[in-house]
Order: structure tokens, then C-alpha cells, then sequence
């Protein structure tokens, strides 16, 4: 199509969600290199698509291409002139925690940046009293705002002060956060899900010695605001350990191994100890390929 053409545009917002739609499936696959690929190849049709960029730079992240990853983010949050994609602040944040160098300004471009925007949500907040789904996005923004600042203060090695401040910004991305929750917990319905996985995983279900000998990887599990997250980041402060957070080789593989599981214990113990034998070696292989 000629330039300019309408049709020719909607093609290659196809093509663009498309690419979005592969990269996708490789990184749940953790096939991260092959998702970069595919993201690039977004761009192409899609120039500056925030949602490339932003999937791109995850990808980038996590394979240690910290510098390239931060250009992503910054591209967002440089070229979000309506401010959008706050969320990029959370994702540049993750990078310069990864390595601060990769951001030729380091952590004060990122400071900057979200202060001059937390003054325009804060008039938001006023000229939108009235409006709930208007103030509903509004707090969303400001949660990651805040959070992003949080991890600024954090990092900084500044006394008392940056403490405070850190704490501060943690609890106001916090209480926007909960604002932003509009459904009430189901506990009865958790507590009926809770007991069903408890009658399935009974003493005796999993075959004993099945599975990988490593003792390597480490597993936290528990309920939702239960802790889990703050013992990762205690443990991975310690330097000869790694936390990886919830994009682990387990949960990319979380799928399959849950329908091979079911599949399998239908067939018996050995079914199963096989099964669980082999997806241990995926597991505990490709967190050794990519750590």
C-alpha cells in the first residue's frame, strides 16, 4: 500500500500484534533470546509500541542486557507524553537496582522524572474527586509512581533521611495500591480451593525419591501477602545466593508440568515418578543454564 494509506497502517498493526503474540509464547517458553527477536520485529511495523518495548525490555532484563533493557524503558517513559505507561518507572527501577550503570544518568533521571509527574496526579486527584473510574486509574499511576521512588530512597546510601523517605513512598504506594482493589476477598471461596488441594496432596501422593537429587534451587511457597516476597529479597541479599522472583524456569514450564502431572498419575506411581523425574531435570538444567 502507498504511504499513508489507512489499510497499509492496519497491516502492520497486525503484523505488530502478531509479533507481540510469538514473543509471548517464547518467553513463557523461556526461550527469551527468541522473544527479543520478536518484539524487534514489533517495532518494525510498530515504531515506539509501548507494549513492545516494555515486553522487550523484561526480555532483555532477564537475560543480563541491562543497558539495552534500560533504553526500552526510558524510550517509554521519555516518549509518554500523556502519561500512560507509568509502570515503566517500576521497570527502569528493576533495571538500575540490576546495575545503576546502565543508565548513563543512573537512578537521578529516574527521580526526576517521577517527582515532576507525582505533582500532576496529585492536581488529579482534586480535579477528578468526583469521577471513580477517572480516580481509579489515577491511584494506579500514583502506586507505581510511588513505588518506583521507594526503590529510589532504597538504594540510596544516604543515613536516616533516605530510610524515611523510602518507608514513606513504600506505604503511599501501598495505600494507592489498595485503593485500586474494588473486589472484596473471597474467603470462604479460598478456603473451600484451599481444602480441595489438601484432599489431592495427601501423604503417599508423590512417590518417594522421585524427581531432581539437586538441592540447588530453593522454593519459597506461601499464601498471598503471607511473607514470600520478603524472605526472597532477604535471601538474595546474601551474595553467594540468587532470587529470581517469580520468573522462574518452574513457572514458565508451570503448564505442562501441571497436565503431564494429572495425565500421569493416572497411570500409576512409576507414570508419575518418571514424569516427575525428567521435569525435574528441565527445571533444575535450565535454572542452571540461565544463573
Amino acid at each position: 500500500p502507498a504511504a499513508g494509506d489507512g489499510r497499509g497502517r492496519s497491516l502492520d498493526r497486525l503484523r505488530c500484534e502478531v509479533c507481540l503474540s510469538f514473543g509471548s509464547a517464547y518467553f513463557l517458553a523461556n526461550l527469551f533470546e527468541e522473544s527479543v527477536v520478536e518484539y524487534t520485529r514489533a517495532l518494525g511495523y510498530a515504531p515506539g509500541d509501548t507494549d513492545a518495548l516494555s515486553r522487550r525490555s523484561v526480555s532483555l532484563h532477564v537475560l543480563g542486557r541491562f543497558g539495552e533493557a534500560a533504553a526500552d524503558q526510558l524510550a517509554i517513559v521519555r516518549g509518554d507524553r500523556a502519561a500512560d505507561h507509568t509502570d515503566a518507572f517500576v521497570g527502569l527501577a528493576k533495571v538500575l537496582t540490576a546495575d545503576a550503570a546502565a543508565v548513563p544518568a543512573g537512578w537521578r533521571v529516574l527521580h526526576d522524572s517521577a517527582v515532576e509527574l507525582l505533582g500532576k496526579f496529585d492536581d488529579y486527584l482534586v480535579e477528578f474527586a468526583g469521577n471513580p473510574h477517572a480516580l481509579h486509574v489515577v491511584h494506579r499511576h500514583l502506586q507505581n509512581l510511588h513505588l518506583a521512588l521507594f526503590q529510589y530512597y532504597d538504594r540510596k546510601d544516604a543515613g536516616d533521611d533516605a530510610v524515611t523517605d523510602a518507608w514513606r513512598h513504600l506505604e503511599l504506594s501501598r495505600e494507592y495500591k489498595m485503593k485500586t482493589i474494588t473486589t472484596k476477598f473471597d474467603t470462604q471461596g479460598e478456603i473451600m480451593r484451599n481444602q480441595s488441594i489438601m484432599n489431592i496432596f495427601q501423604k503417599g501422593f508423590w512417590p518417594k525419591g522421585m524427581g531432581d537429587p539437586s538441592t540447588v534451587p530453593v522454593f519459597i511457597v506461601g499464601f498471598v501477602r503471607s511473607g514470600s516476597t520478603l524472605l526472597e529479597k532477604v535471601l538474595d541479599a546474601h551474595p553467594d545466593m540468587y532470587g529470581c522472583g517469580e520468573d522462574s524456569v518452574f513457572n514458565g514450564n508451570l503448564a505442562q508440568i501441571r497436565d503431564d502431572v494429572v495425565e500421569k498419575s493416572r497411570g500409576g506411581t512409576d507414570a508419575l515418578s518418571a514424569t516427575m523425574d525428567r521435569w525435574g531435570g528441565v527445571v533444575v538444567q535450565g535454572m542452571a543454564k540461565r544463573w
